[in-house]
């Protein structure tokens, strides 16, 4: 089933079915739990890696924002597991948690490496504010489930409910 599932991701990516910034929406997301899941094994160090990639991306989208939503749901998705100890997968240790706290602060502060500096910071707020952003862009609003554009998108996330159980 599992597999199944990525064959449908990868249809539906492909396609561009979900429109050009969800798609970098799935792809961020899609790297950041691999890169999670690297962390806890132990194979990989953010403390380089996190501040180069959202330097990057700050430079390049204002949606640089959802690396800091990421991180910090895996902050504190840890946190939840090092305090109800959580033993069925690898958890950090409290040192490696106060460095990915150490590497988000960091991080926040690379995204100022811009034409734009310290601004960039609030360009995200300021761009939710304006209402004519919020009425006439897609990815903001709700789905609309009876236009066929979204049904592949609602057979997906029908599909990942069934396979959680």
């Amino acid at each position: 089933m599992s597999a199944l599932l990525r064959l449908f991701w990868r249809n539906y990516v492909s396609l561009n079915l979900a429109g050009p910034p969800a798609n970098v929406l799935i792809c961020a997301g899609r790297a950041g739990f691999v890169m999670a899941r690297a962390l806890q094994a132990g194979r990989l160090s953010l403390d380089y890696l996190l501040p180069i990639i959202t330097a990057v991306w700050g430079n390049l989208h204002g949606g640089y924002a959802v690396a800091f939503m990421l991180a910090a749901a895996y902050l504190i998705g840890e946190i939840g597991n090092r305090l109800t100890r959580h033993a069925d997968d690898p958890v950090l240790s409290w040192q490696q948690l106060g460095l990915l706290g150490g590497v988000m602060v960091v991080s926040l502060l690379t995204v100022a490496l811009n034409p734009y500096g310290w601004q960039m910071w609030v360009y995200p707020l300021r761009t939710v504010g304006i209402d004519s952003l919020r009425d006439f862009i897609q990815e903001w609003r709700s789905p609309d489930f009876h236009a066929t554009m979204t049904w592949p998108f609602a057979a997906m996330l029908v599909l990942t409910l069934v396979i959680m159980g």
